[in-house]
């Protein structure tokens, strides 16, 4: 049986609510009822917090079991995708820029200890969905940009970066075969899970941290999206959208058996953004 917790939202009465699920015992609990959206959560590396964002665009901490919530102090803005640092000394989270006539998202580092606040990837475009190493060396995100050809029309190109927090080089990690995101990094290192379209359809690949080995993970009709790996770095969960539906499945690593993860049971619930640990 799998173990660890996993935090995510789940669409429950007219709003997407925080909810945790003990692996051991399968039952969820709900964290929120706040009236308003919460998404991306991300658990604390000691397991003692979640953070996540809403859709008023601000980030927010829960204490686990269920407790105290509160609001970072962070500046009048909007902000998304909170990820901790291994330590849990701190935050990495998406801070959106909406005073550009083009759309533009930087990674920035938030310090539980001190409040400040540092930018990580200054890049041109739309920087999300940064995930850290289990070191907290490297930084994978998603890089989004608009390239436009006079009279040919406006292409996306959206792909994966690697930068190394130790000397700042920074690479991508694959060539661009369709829009590549929301990287998440196996337990151990080694390999690095993502969504992309780059068969056709919203599938899960697999590639090793230095940008050999890509493997798909998931075939089927439907699309696939929100990675999140397992602690023994065996299986891979993720959001499965089939019939109108946001599902849980499980995918292992090593067989390519896909397995179905109802929280809820029988009632048909969409959930998204799960995260494992």
């Amino acid at each position: 049986m799998e173990q660890g917790r996993i935090a995510f939202v789940a669409f429950v009465g007219e709003n997407w609510n925080l909810f945790e699920l003990d692996m051991a015992s399968r039952k969820p609990v709900q964290l929120t009822a706040t009236g308003i959206d919460e998404l991306t959560p991300a658990l604390s590396p000691d397991g003692s917090q979640v953070a996540y964002a809403n859709s008023h665009g601000e980030l927010w901490l829960a204490d686990l079991p269920p407790g105290k919530t509160e609001r970072l102090p962070l500046p009048a803005g909007q902000y998304a995708a909170p990820v901790w640092s291994p330590d849990g000394k701190s935050l990495l989270y998406v801070a959106y820029d909406l005073s550009e006539k083009e759309e533009s998202a930087e990674i920035r580092r938030y310090w539980l200890g001190t409040g400040k606040i540092e930018p990580v990837v200054l890049q041109r475009g739309v920087q999300d969905s940064p995930v850290l190493s289990p070191l907290g060396n490297n930084l994978v995100y998603s890089s989004t940009m608009t390239i436009t050809v006079p009279g040919m029309g406006t292409s996306l190109l959206r792909q994966l970066w690697i930068v190394s927090l130790v000397d700042g080089t920074a690479r991508t990690l694959l060539p661009t075969g369709g829009e590549d995101t929301e990287p998440a990094w196996s337990p151990d290192g080694e390999r690095i899970v993502f969504s992309s379209n780059r068969s056709g359809q919203s599938d899960l690949w697999s590639i090793r941290a230095d940008g050999s080995s890509l493997r798909r993970l998931t075939d089927s009709p439907g699309a696939e999206m929100h990675p999140a790996w397992s602690p023994d770095g065996e299986k891979v969960l993720y959001v499965a959208v089939k019939q109108g539906y946001m599902d849980l499945e499980l995918v292992d690593v090593g067989t390519g058996r896909v397995e179905q993860l109802r929280p809820f049971g029988e009632k048909r619930v969409d959930i998204r953004d799960p995260h494992w640990r």
